[in-house]
């Protein structure tokens, strides 16, 4: 997608080391990577990878203070992740339409990945904007 054109803008750019990880719960390996257990809402254990990467980084001699990461949408929430639960791993964060809250998300969430509200999950908002 357009917006990944960004890890070769800050390679090239700011001479960066960039990984790129696809984490549990991305696309492109099967029904069972993308909804592993304990994965996003039911505990975000992609996240573990997201930190792993970090360290083989440390580990390839990349200095700690010069590693940060960036994510859009659900890999915005990863990046909330990196920065309050192990500050010390990264410089800075960048969350592009981070995802947040998983009521909302919830609620339109479907198997078939069309759209469809459930009022049971959350009630609808009262009285509009």
């Amino acid at each position: 997608a357009q917006e990944y054109a960004a890890n070769q803008w800050l390679a090239i750019t700011l001479n960066a080391t960039v990984m790129s990880v696809n984490y549990r719960s991305g696309v492109g390996y099967g029904a069972a990577f993308r909804n592993c257990d304990g994965c996003m809402s039911k505990g975000a254990r992609e996240y573990i990878d997201v930190r792993e990467a970090a360290f083989v980084l440390v580990r390839a001699g990349v200095d700690r203070s010069r590693i940060g990461i960036w994510g859009l949408s659900y890999g915005g929430l990863n990046v909330l992740q990196a920065i309050s639960r192990d500050s010390e791993m990264v410089r800075v964060g960048v969350s592009i339409a981070g995802m947040f809250n998983w009521i909302s998300a919830k609620r339109y969430e479907t198997d078939t990945g069309n759209p469809v509200y459930n009022a049971d999950i959350q009630p609808a908002l009262h009285g509009g904007w």
